[in-house]
């Protein structure tokens, strides 16, 4: 699979240099929320949460719309200023709320390309999305904003955010990327997803402990014990550490949009002026078990 990073909107700023800069130096965007949170039977404090400071809005769906409005219109002038080939479908994926509704609707993102005079013949909305799968020619828009109260007092964090006074966790965060499912072009990434058990699967794949590895598996001490004994195979005697950058505790857990902003931080990684030494980056996504994806810059 092939694609290109054509947006991007994040607390670390909505350049690439911004979210490699962010990721690779393990930066945090973190400012403690007024609401309370359960963490355990013992502990109830604030959560940690990354937010983007420009938006003044508060409700979770206004909240996207900006996110939205913002990747919309710097896809338009990506478009209208490169040769990229558009086959004028928008793969929307976005949070959904309770009763299975979609928090942005079509007729919010008809309204927005219409303002922003983005000539759109197809729009198709998602929860989910298989980002081994893109299309050829299609955009791809992530968004959501999981910063609020409704996201962070669900049961199933518990135990696992970041809390004040709390041992390290997943920061609650917000953003989104669009990305371009495309041929071979000088800023576009080709990507090959692997199967099976990690550990077996680096040695097997020729991976370097000098290469860089990014994770968007939710932190935990579990994963890190099973990050551990999956890369010990890599290590000569005396040799450093890998340094697994982790998008959940950085730029934060961004929902419907986590994992392709794992991508997103991919491209960014290889795409940067630093890096021309780097050919290759390691993904590790949030599936039922891992899944390790190699990151390439696309051959013309």
């Amino acid at each position: 699979m092939q694609f290109e990073l054509i947006a991007l909107e994040t607390p670390a700023g909505n350049h690439p240099s911004a979210l490699y800069t962010a990721v690779a130096n393990n930066m945090r965007f973190c400012t403690p929320s007024k609401a309370i949170v359960r963490y355990d039977i013992s502990l109830d404090a604030p959560y940690l949460r990354a937010q983007i400071e420009e938006i003044s809005v508060t409700r979770r769906k206004d909240r996207c719309l900006a996110i939205l409005e913002s990747l919309l219109s710097q896809t338009k002038q990506r478009l209208d200023g490169s040769a990229n080939t558009w086959d004028g479908t928008i793969n929307l994926i976005t949070a959904y709320a309770k009763a299975e509704e979609p928090y942005i609707e079509l007729s919010d993102v008809r309204a927005l390309c219409d303002h922003l005079e983005l000539n759109v013949d197809d729009i198709q909305l998602y929860q989910v999305l298989d980002i081994d799968s893109l299309s050829p020619n299609s955009l791809y828009v992530f968004v959501d904003s999981c910063v609020g109260y409704d996201e962070a007092s669900k049961p199933n964090w518990v135990g696992k955010l970041q809390v004040v006074g709390g041992p390290e966790g997943v920061v609650l965060s917000e953003g989104g990327c669009v990305l371009l499912g495309t041929s071979a072009s000088k800023t576009s990434c080709q990507t090959k997803a692997y199967q099976g058990d990690l550990g077996e699967l680096l040695k097997e794949l020729h991976a370097e402990i000098s290469e860089p590895y990014i994770s968007t598996r939710l932190l935990s001490e579990q994963w890190q014990r099973e990050w551990l004994n999956a890369s010990r195979a890599l290590y000569q005697e005396h040799d450093a550490l890998i340094e697994l950058n982790n998008t959940a505790n950085t730029i934060g857990y961004i929902g419907a949009g986590h994992n392709a902003m794992g991508l997103a931080v991919a491209s960014s990684y290889l795409h940067n002026p630093l890096n021309s030494h780097i050919d290759r980056v390691w993904l590790i996504t949030e599936q039922e078990k891992p899944q390790l994806i190699s990151v390439t810059r696309s051959v013309l």
